[in-house]
């Protein structure tokens, strides 16, 4: 797509802001698309001691207060993993979303009026931590709701969580349901303990989770779960993100329930 045409519209005393803010960069397919008189401005979100900064000064200019403590509080249940710096490999990075943190920061302004900020108030209004996100994920994708597994994963994603780490958690449960379905009638905690799981207790939620599921339904996950993992190995899936919706896609069709004896 040749984007001379469109910046040749505009009057020379004028001046037209493309925006992208999900980009920290232009790729350089773009830019070699780009006439020679384009100005390209690119800026990366602030970070650590800058951005709990700015979370105060926001809170001051929205006409209240919040202290550092709870700044940081916000920003850790918010971005565990990327709101003190970026992580190494920049694929995996979730960069803290300024127009987020002022939503939530005005949600929480009204929460605590006339009173600062403090750290029970961002407790009691922010979201819950990533590790009951991850599992409400994981529920979502066994009980074949696509929909709500999507947006936990969306959050996850935002919150900073890794798309790799995520996709070998569902591999995971996946292979663990698996088990189950392999082993009726056997309690699922001494299955964990055959398994030398550090918590065989796992087991029991595992069990919970593909309850109802057929142990054909359960298989054909295992083989979409072995497909997807090497195809992201073998480069026909690019990113681990792409490949852990292309596993949620394959997973929300294995979700039938085991059929009675009447319903034949």
């Amino acid at each position: 797509m040749d984007l001379s045409p469109l910046v040749g519209t505009v009057p020379n005393q004028n001046v037209l802001i493309l925006v992208d803010p999900e980009l920290a960069s232009i790729p350089a397919s773009v830019k070699r698309l780009m006439p020679p008189d384009v100005t390209i401005v690119s800026s990366a979100p602030p970070r650590g001691r800058q951005l709990v900064d700015h979370v105060v000064v926001a809170a001051r200019e929205g006409g209240g207060e919040i202290d550092r403590c709870a700044a940081q509080l916000m920003l850790e249940l918010l971005y565990p993993q990327t709101w003190s710096a970026s992580p190494s490999n920049p694929r995996y990075d979730r960069p803290p979303d300024t127009r987020l943190l002022q939503n939530e920061i005005e949600r929480l302004l009204l929460y605590a009026h006339p009173d600062p900020i403090r750290e029970s108030h961002v407790r009691d209004l922010i979201e819950t931590g990533p590790n009951d996100r991850v599992f409400r994920f994981i529920d979502a994708v066994f009980a074949g709701q696509l929909d709500v597994a999507t947006a936990e994963l969306e959050r996850l994603l935002l919150a900073g969580e890794e798309p790799a780490k995520l996709m070998a958690q569902v591999q995971q449960q996946v292979e663990l349901a698996a088990l189950v379905a392999a082993a009726p009638g056997k309690p699922p905690i001494e299955i964990g303990r055959a398994l030398a799981l550090t918590n065989p207790n796992r087991m029991s939620g595992v069990a919970a989770s593909v309850r109802g599921r057929s142990v054909r339904s359960l298989i054909a996950a295992v083989d979409h779960a072995t497909d997807v993992d090497r195809k992201l190995k073998t480069g026909h899936l690019r990113q681990p993100a792409d490949a852990l919706y292309h596993l949620l896609a394959k997973l929300a069709r294995t979700t039938e329930p085991t059929r009675s004896r009447a319903g034949h």
